[in-house]
């Protein structure tokens, strides 16, 4: 055999083994989808989003006061609440100053026996309960129970970034 003909083979021979190795596309998954490409990120994001899925399917827990501590001031709210902002704009009902607070990050609505927040952000909400754990939100809601902190836009484990309080019950 020849110089040429055994790199041939070599080469073939490798294709062969990355062949077997490697999932070939397109394949259907679980949910009888076509997948095209790699998404094992989409998976994660999904495992990520679970507990906020758990929490949708709860049975209504018909809270009707919420208590928020921010920047040294108490906010109290019940059932009339209609829309609470916050944000880095002047205009937002609470008024938080940092590079990863969009200008209006989230927004607390009273709806059908609970509070929600609902994150508008690109960085997103960190919430931390004693249910949940810690959380983080995207273009998400989620319903707010018991004690618990929030934050926007940064973790709530770092000391730089203003901590929002709340209790609701």
């Amino acid at each position: 055999m020849s110089k040429a003909h055994s790199r041939v083979f070599v080469h073939r021979e490798c294709d062969r083994r990355v062949n077997q190795n490697t999932v070939q596309f397109p394949l259907l998954d679980s949910d009888f989808n076509i997948v095209r490409k790699d998404r094992r990120r989409i998976a994660d994001r999904r495992k990520a989003n679970l507990k906020l899925i758990w929490q949708e399917n709860q049975p209504i827990r018909h809270t009707s006061e919420l208590n928020i501590v921010a920047n040294g001031k108490n906010y109290f709210f019940d059932s009339n609440l209609d829309e609470f902002t916050l944000g880095r704009a002047k205009e937002c009902n609470l008024c938080l100053v940092n590079k990863y607070i969009s200008k209006h990050h989230a927004h607390i609505k009273y709806r059908n026996g609970e509070f929600v927040l609902q994150d508008n952000s690109r960085n997103g909400t960190f919430i931390e309960t004693e249910e949940l754990g810690k959380v983080r939100i995207q273009g998400q809601k989620v319903y707010l129970y018991g004690d618990g902190k929030i934050s926007l836009g940064t973790p709530i484990d770092r000391e730089d970034h203003p901590v929002i309080y709340f209790h609701c019950h």
